[in-house]
């Protein structure tokens, strides 16, 4: 189904992890699910375009106790670049790292260099 000239991806995908990188290419997809490991983890959106958006969502595994995260943007030759995230207010997220928390990330690429982001948390857990 096609909105404007985005193109509705109803399902989400689940991301591609490796050593707790989470990579979410939006030249692929817009709308994404990951579990977090009990780890450093790294949100990664990648490729981002103008007029990109959708939702990455997020559920933290039961054991917390090592979980933390960080989010950024990889570019088309692999180099990533936290300074393209721009939150409200340029606040740093505060990432709920509850057990079994399920979480969300919203965002827009304004462009190529400005991906506008909100984050939600503390969900309860999935039934």
């Amino acid at each position: 189904m096609n909105f404007l000239s985005h193109t509705i991806h109803p399902e989400p995908l689940e991301g591609s992890n490796s050593s707790n990188v989470w990579t979410f290419d939006l030249n692929k997809h817009y709308n994404w699910k990951m579990e977090a490991a009990n780890a450093a983890t790294t949100i990664a959106i990648m490729n981002p375009h103008a007029g990109a958006a959708g939702t990455i969502c997020i559920k933290n595994s039961a054991s917390v106790g090592s979980l933390t995260f960080a989010l950024t943007t990889i570019n088309d030759a692999g180099s990533t670049d936290d300074d393209l995230i721009k939150t409200p207010g340029g606040a740093a997220i505060s990432f709920n790292t509850t057990g079994q928390n399920l979480h969300v990330i919203n965002y827009y690429c304004f462009s190529t260099s400005f991906v506008l982001v909100n984050y939600i948390g503390n969900f309860s857990t999935q039934p």
